[in-house]
Order: structure tokens, then sequence, then C-alpha cells
């Protein structure tokens, strides 16, 4: 339902993005996913509509909405934008704000519709509430509630958790995850963290340099990315002449395997994580191995991978 083809932009002689192309369907949760100025975020910009792609084609329930001579402006493109501070107007309640949209719906019909939204977001009674009132997640609900009042087709969030706590988190990121399943959302959303994307996401696009590498599922990316750089993204790995391996995909054995030497073995709470040097192939190598206990330096070892 949204098609991006062959997307370009430049800003002055740098190329931002070069070339992309997605096509998301209904109802999926996609992440733009990628390290500090890859391109994400201009990405978002341009799908929005708040910038203007130099090549490539946008369009969304198979209208072009950007491309080939054709431009349709924010505001009529039927797509909500969540942003990283929320964007809460602080002289409006809760139920304004989230009004804000639909002022053009009768009385009645606007009063349901945030009821049922204040319901969603587990805010009930918060109404008459206002913004420097609550917590920065439930600013956070109010931001995204505001959002699907408009009935867009695509909701995009930038960086959504960037200005919540993190022992808060993962319950913020799960009540969210929640309100967008429950309303059969289509949304896009950009972060630089691997976990938040995968905890959240149908499908990433790891994007770098402006180009995207992959696009699968949060499984196919961890267990099979396609080169070394995308796999060190995701978790730790440890490499060798012939590729990659990741470092809970090793262990170290009583028998067989590989004979090595530990070099170092520290204590990280729920493990060890030890570090054995080896022979493999000619090439000399340093993998790193969780393991169950602590193992003395220079002890010999058995590594299987």
């Amino acid at each position: 339902m949204l098609k991006i083809d062959h997307l370009s932009k430049h800003f002055k002689s740098k190329e931002v993005l070069s070339s992309v192309s997605l096509h998301v369907n209904r109802g999926e949760i996609i992440s733009i996913l990628g390290r500090s100025g890859s391109g994400k975020s201009t990405l978002l910009n341009l799908i929005a509509g708040f910038e203007r792609a130099d090549e490539g084609t946008i369009s969304l329930e198979d209208t072009l909405i950007s491309g080939a001579g054709a431009f349709i402006e924010p505001s009529k493109r039927s797509i909500g934008f969540v942003f990283q501070n929320y964007a809460l107007f602080p002289h409006l309640s809760v139920a304004d704000n989230i009004a804000f949209g639909i002022t053009h719906l009768p009385k009645n019909e606007r009063k349901e519709r945030v009821e049922k939204l204040l319901s969603l977001i587990s805010l009930e009674g918060y109404g008459s509430k206002y913004p420097d009132t609550l917590s920065g997640g439930e600013q956070q609900r109010v931001a995204l509630a505001r959002v699907l009042a408009t009935e867009p087709s695509v909701i995009l969030l930038d960086e959504p958790f960037s200005n919540v706590d993190t022992v808060l988190k993962t319950t913020i990121r799960d009540q969210l995850l929640a309100i967008l399943r429950a309303s059969g959302a289509t949304a896009l959303f950009v972060t630089h963290d691997p976990h938040e994307a995968m905890a959240i996401s149908d499908r990433i696009a790891y994007i770098d340099s402006g180009k995207i590498v992959q696009f699968d599922t949060p499984e196919v990316l961890y267990h099979s990315a396609v080169n070394e750089n995308v796999a060190a993204f995701f978790g730790p790995i440890n490499r060798y002449k012939g590729g990659f391996v990741r470092v809970e995909q090793c262990r170290l054995v009583e028998q067989g395997g590989i004979h090595g030497e530990v070099y170092t073995s520290k204590f990280m709470g729920n493990r060890y994580e030890t570090t054995v040097h080896f022979t493999y192939e000619q090439e000399s190598c340093r993998f790193l191995i969780y393991t169950e206990r602590r193992y003395e330096n220079g002890e010999k070892v058995n590594i299987e991978f």
C-alpha cells in the first residue's frame, strides 16, 4: 500500500539517499534502522512530504504522491507523523490535543472518537488534564492518539523512544506496540537501536550510507545477515578468514573441536565472557565465548562453532 521506488535525495553535493526502494503492506510495522547520518530520517521526511526527492516515486494506496511531476502537500497525504518531542499543544487539554485534527467532524462524533482513543491508550479520565501534568510515556500515547484520530493510511514515528527513561523504555515500547496493533495501523519508525527494531517490527529496512542494504524480518536479519557489518549491528560476532559466526553459536567442549588457549575470562553477571585464542585454517583467531564459569588465563580448552 506504500510503495517507494528508486528514491534519491541530495543536499548540495552530498548524496543522502541513493535509489531506495521499499514496499510496505497494509497493517505492517516497519523499522528504518541505521547509524546516525545513514539517511533514515531523510527517508521519513520524504515520505511525509517535508522534503522533495530528486529522483524516484512514492505511491500511497495506488496514488502517486511524489515524483514524475506529482507532489501532494503533507497535509493532504493521509500520513500521520509522531515527532520526537511529541509536539503537544501545552495550552490545550489532552482531549483537545487529540481532537485537534478532526474539528471538521460534528461535535458528538468528535467527542466519541476522542473517548475511544483515550480508552485505546489506557488514559480514560485524562481528557481534562494538560500535557505538562503527564509523564513522558503518557505524552507519547497522547501524541499517537492525536495522529490516530485523523485515521491516516500510514503513521511515521521518528525515534519514538529517544526521550524515554531507559528504565521505562521496555514498558512504553510494549504499550506503543499494543496500541498500533489494536488500531490496525500501518507504521514506519526510525531508530538506531537494533533491539528496539527487533522487538516492535514485522520487517526491518537496514540502511547504510543512503542505501537499503537488507530488508527482511528480524529473524532473517539476525541469523542470515547479508554481510558482516549488518550482522555486527544486531549483536556481537566472531570474525575469521572464512566468514563470521555469532558469539552464542560458539562453545567450549570437553573433547573434539579446535584446540585453543584462554586469553581472558570476565564475570558479567549472568555469564562469563571468555576470550579464546586459537589457530583455524592457518589463521590466528581470537573468539569471544559465553561460558558458565571463569577460566584461568592460559588454560587449554577446545572450541566448537
